[in-house]
């Protein structure tokens, strides 16, 4: 393996370290009920890296990707994992909510880190991005989602935020910005 190549490997662990540990941090995705060994979550892990990869690949494979496919996208994501894992997910599915941010989460970070990803349509969700959809007040936190009605719901209120309405700015270009706001560790020089 050349050092591109292994940088690229690199860069797309980082990828799903991120991704992982954001979606699943405040979500609860494990059955209480089961005592899961460690090597069947690493199984499942791995199985959510490669799926997450197969899945960006598509999305960038397809002509106009939009709201509908990202909607169907996500759907299928939850019921296809949550089939082949349910013996190991809380109530034996993956939420709606952890599905999107895992979704979205990938996408932002690949598009962030690597040079060939098209800019997302969407953003992850989570409660600080949730927060500025004072329309959505009483939704679901998005742990907890399990409908992808709530999901669309998220999404019109999005393109009712002056910030993106009233602009050129993507939905992806908005929550980075916010992002940023709420988590700026950037070193700054000493001039400064």
């Amino acid at each position: 393996m050349n050092i591109e190549e292994l940088k690229y490997r690199v860069i797309e662990d980082v990828i799903v370290r991120i991704t992982l540990d954001g979606s699943f941090q405040r979500a609860n995705i494990y059955s209480k009920s089961t005592d899961i060994p460690e090597p069947r979550r690493t199984e499942f892990r791995s199985y959510l890296a490669l799926e997450l990869n197969k899945t960006l690949n598509r999305i960038s494979g397809t002509k106009d990707y939009n709201d509908e496919d990202h909607y169907k996208i996500i759907q299928a994501f939850s019921d296809n994992v949550s089939e082949k894992y349910k013996l190991i997910l809380e109530n034996e599915k993956l939420r709606i909510g952890v599905s999107q941010k895992l979704i979205n989460l990938y996408w932002k970070f690949s598009w962030l880190l690597k040079n060939d990803i098209i800019k997302p349509i969407h953003c992850p969700f989570d409660s600080i991005v949730i927060a500025q959809l004072p329309k959505l007040a009483n939704q679901v936190p998005w742990t907890k989602m399990d409908s992808i009605d709530d999901y669309k719901a998220l999404i019109a209120a999005c393109h009712e935020i002056p910030a993106i309405h009233n602009s050129s700015k993507s939905i992806a270009e908005w929550e980075l910005e916010l992002y940023h706001g709420k988590n700026n560790y950037s070193i700054k020089s000493a001039d400064h």
